[in-house]
């Protein structure tokens, strides 16, 4: 069955793209002022990207701006220069736009807040000898941001996934990414959605952060 849209309908689509990028924020610390920011591309075509920011001097990006396949994520390294206690609470913002390969036509962009914030997990552990070690660390874990609950989970040697598991998971999500959209013999037998590759890309970012981590 053929498609009902018309060549100019798609032109259309292409010049209004959702840009999917993870996290949401940019959280940074003193103690560790290094992030990772990455991009999705789950289209079946490339796509430019460029990475700006408010306040370019207060931060290092490694590769700001580049290609990224089709149905692939690029990881960009974003570093706070100023992380200091005197800029706690100051929060810029990047922005992130999606081109056509060439470069030219812009088809999508997204900003994303950045903030430096004080690391409240590694205050209780300052006081571990103290009496009141033990009350505090509950209260605060209820306000946790999600990229602290997520950096923090590695760490644990009880809970972290064995290498073997990991690694699996990476191979199987690559696999869904890579996997063809056109009408060949392969997909007569499996066809996977562009949703089912958006979480396959979700999932292997949250990978590659977990991994970073450690």
């Amino acid at each position: 069955r053929q498609s009902m849209t018309t060549p100019r309908q798609r032109q259309a689509v292409r010049d209004s793209l959702p840009v999917f990028v993870f996290p949401e924020s940019l959280l940074f610390n003193p103690q560790d002022p290094k992030l990772v920011l990455t991009i999705f591309n789950p289209y079946n075509f490339s796509v430019f990207f460029r990475v700006l920011c408010s306040t370019p001097s207060n931060y290092a990006v490694v590769e700001a701006e580049g290609n990224v396949s089709p149905s692939s994520c690029v990881d960009i390294v974003v570093r706070h220069k100023k992380a200091n206690q005197e800029n706690i609470g100051k929060s810029d913002k990047f922005r992130i736009d999606l081109y056509h390969q060439n470069g030219l036509k812009k088809v999508g962009s997204k900003e994303v807040k950045s903030q430096l914030v004080k690391r409240k997990a590694d205050e209780p552990q300052v006081d571990d000898s103290s009496s009141k070690s033990f009350s505090p660390p509950q209260r605060e874990s209820l306000h946790l941001p999600h990229k602290e609950l997520l950096s923090s989970t590695p760490n644990n040697s009880t809970s972290s996934p064995p290498r073997l598991a990991v690694l699996l998971l990476t191979v199987i999500c690559v696999v869904i990414l890579l996997w063809p959209d056109d009408d060949s013999w392969v997909t007569l037998y499996i066809a996977i959605t562009t949703n089912q590759k958006l979480c396959a890309a979700y999932i292997l970012g949250l990978v590659t952060m977990a991994i970073l981590k450690t």
